[in-house]
């Protein structure tokens, strides 16, 4: 008899404001796996339309609806262990609540905090603090992007060392690979153009980004920003203001065949983030052969090694961004060599069949 699983996460591949996430990718990859097909899956699907703010009340109703249906699952003994995959704020308000009713049922807990945001939270309330030491204390695994996310928890809720698991997030690298076979055709290049994609915010960074570019508009260097959000507008107004037009293309979001050409488009790749967990866009970039420029927090210096694989700079540090965008542009050959480490890197460290793996060791060891 297959083992019978709920899963609380993100379902929907391409959200109805056209926003393609990360922890719907993983959700999905791991259900459609070769591994994931021998597990009889009950999906709850928590996945917000968009990231666009939405009332209280609005996602209250969302959430009494989830809890019901998981209330009448595990009341009927429907599932034999659960998996909570959760962002940050009201989603792990919410995933916290359902880690407990699941536990009350008496069901083995697996739960992935996967939200950078998770530190905010914690930071500006004592309460939520609590609650999330709490929440990680009283299930049975969690998932931790990286060795810095495990030790984080583990310090938090303390615990054995088997009780946090490390599992890299994944993707897959056969599509990226096959775009660009040849990593090389990037050097014959005269401009050098840098890619960021993702939500247009102040957390991602698009204003240091906007102050690194007038850094080196001298430079044949140019931006494609993809992506939308609450400052798309007022980024548009920027550029026009810093005169940047010819500099900064921005486009909405780009997904699809699209994002594989700008991918083959691009030469290096830029996220300037304060709060992440561990974004799939660096790694697609990595696997695609561009050189990643990125900021050093959560779970990003456990996946490059500065000037290896990749580049990494601290947070809102525009002059450090602009002086590897320099480097870059002068040193094609560069860019072909930490292009080249980065996507052996992603391929031995981020491919699916290495999370199914640890998932099924997982499910295993808590079905004894």
């Amino acid at each position: 008899m297959s083992l019978r699983v709920l899963f609380v996460g993100g379902f929907q591949k391409i959200g109805k404001s056209g926003h393609v996430g990360g922890q719907a990718f993983a959700c999905t990859s791991l259900v459609e796996s070769d591994w994931g097909k021998t597990i009889n899956w009950h999906l709850l699907d928590t996945m917000a339309e968009t990231n666009q703010k939405r009332s209280f009340l609005y996602r209250l109703k969302k959430a009494i609806q989830r809890f019901a249906e998981m209330y009448r699952v595990l009341r009927k003994g429907e599932v034999d262990q659960v998996l909570i995959f959760s962002s940050a704020g009201f989603s792990f308000v919410e995933k916290g609540l359902m880690a407990r009713m699941a536990k009350r049922y008496h069901k083995p807990v697996m739960f992935a905090p996967r939200s950078g945001l998770i530190l905010d939270s914690m930071e500006n309330s004592k309460w939520m603090h609590n609650y999330v030491r709490n929440t990680i204390s009283l299930v049975d695994r969690v998932i931790c992007q990286g060795e810095s996310w495990q030790e984080f928890y583990q310090n938090l809720a303390g615990g054995p060392d088997e009780k946090y698991v490390v599992i890299h997030n994944w993707i897959s690298s056969d599509p990226y690979l096959a775009n660009v076979p040849d990593l090389s055709i990037r050097q014959s290049r005269k401009e050098m153009k840098v890619l960021f994609l993702g939500w247009i915010n102040q957390n991602k960074g698009i204003f240091d980004l906007l102050d690194a570019a007038e850094m080196v508009r001298d430079l044949p260097i140019q931006f494609v920003v993809g992506g939308n959000g609450t400052h798309f507008e007022e980024v548009l107004k920027q550029i026009k203001d810093r005169k940047l037009e010819g500099k900064v293309d921005m486009r909405n979001w780009i997904t699809g065949t699209d994002k594989m050409d700008v991918l083959r488009e691009c030469d290096a790749f830029v996220l300037p983030s304060y709060r992440e967990g561990y974004p799939n866009a660096p790694l697609e970039a990595m696997a695609s052969g561009l050189p990643v420029i990125v900021s050093a927090i959560s779970s990003l210096p456990d996946l490059i090694t500065d000037g290896v694989n990749g580049y990494l700079f601290e947070p809102g540090d525009a002059g450090k961004m602009a002086s590897i965008f320099t480097e870059l542009a002068q040193h094609p050959e560069k860019r072909l060599q930490v292009g080249k480490a980065g996507r052996e890197r992603v391929l031995t460290n981020n491919s699916l069949e290495n999370a199914t793996t640890h998932l099924q060791r997982m499910f295993s060891d808590l079905t004894k």
